[in-house]
């Protein structure tokens, strides 16, 4: 059921991040394609090269506002299918609340990874569009084949693996707890509040992220014994934060709002 569950949300959200998703490959072509005009025109109208500054602007504005625009989708969809009529009938079917919850925690975090990975494919199409010979990027890619066992060397040294790995666990760990805070400010938007739920949410999201940064910095000051042991320090209070953010919307969600 927890995978009929993943598949109904992915459904649901798809259609929407699917547009973001081709809108960003299209920015990315267009704003390339913008870049190269200016660089390679030797002498550009002047109307033409004012057009292609705004698409650029464009372009690079698009980007910031389709990740944006991914992240409310999620939390709307969040709001809809667990607090609403549809909510409702969420809570009928044969799951429990732990599988309702991380359905859709899940689903939000793949859905935005995949927003923030094509939005990386459409800029690296905007930077190879730009370039205007290939020449250039094919003796770039020989310098770089050249050098690549000796960059690679140094990467697999024991001190840069561990340092990337600490890097790579606190981005993950950083990454879910955002997530859960805005579930958990979802969650007692809808409990508090009788109407603007979500001006309510908004208002709970950032209470919830000054306990947080508060909580996290305090632990760093009294805890961090050196500089090293700082980035392993904020991966367990970021996963403290974490999972106590997850527990307490459980609390409230299966106790509180009585939705089954």
């Amino acid at each position: 059921m927890f995978a009929k569950l993943l598949k109904m949300e992915f459904r649901s959200t798809w259609n929407v991040l699917g547009i973001l998703c081709l809108s960003l490959v299209g920015a990315g072509l267009l704003g390339g394609l913008a870049i190269r005009y200016l660089v390679g025109a030797s002498a550009p109208k002047e109307w033409l090269e004012v057009l292609c500054t705004l698409v650029i602007t464009a372009a690079v504005l698009f980007f910031v506002v389709c990740g944006v625009a991914a992240l409310i989708v999620q939390i709307v969809r969040f709001d809809r299918s667990r607090f609403t009529d549809e909510g409702y009938l969420t809570f009928t079917l044969p799951v429990t609340t732990h599988q309702v919850l991380l359905s859709s925690f899940v689903t939000s975090a793949v859905n935005l990874i995949a927003v923030a990975a094509v939005g990386a494919v459409g800029l690296i199409l905007m930077g190879l569009c730009a370039i205007p010979d290939f020449e250039i990027l094919r003796k770039g890619m020989e310098i770089f084949w050249q050098e690549f066992p000796e960059l690679w060397a140094r990467f697999t040294q024991a001190d840069v693996l561990q340092a990337f790995g600490l890097l790579l666990v606190n981005a993950i760990v950083a990454f879910s707890n955002e997530l859960i805070l805005i579930m958990l400010a979802v969650t007692i938007g809808y409990l508090v509040a009788k109407k603007h739920k979500i001006l309510a949410a908004v208002a709970f999201y950032y209470i919830l992220h000054v306990v947080d940064l508060t909580f996290t910095g305090v632990s760093m000051v009294k805890l961090a014994e050196s500089p090293d042991s700082l980035l392993g320090l904020l991966a367990l209070v970021n996963l403290i934060m974490a999972v106590a953010g997850y527990f307490l919307m459980y609390f409230l969600v299966d106790k509180k709002l009585n939705l089954n």
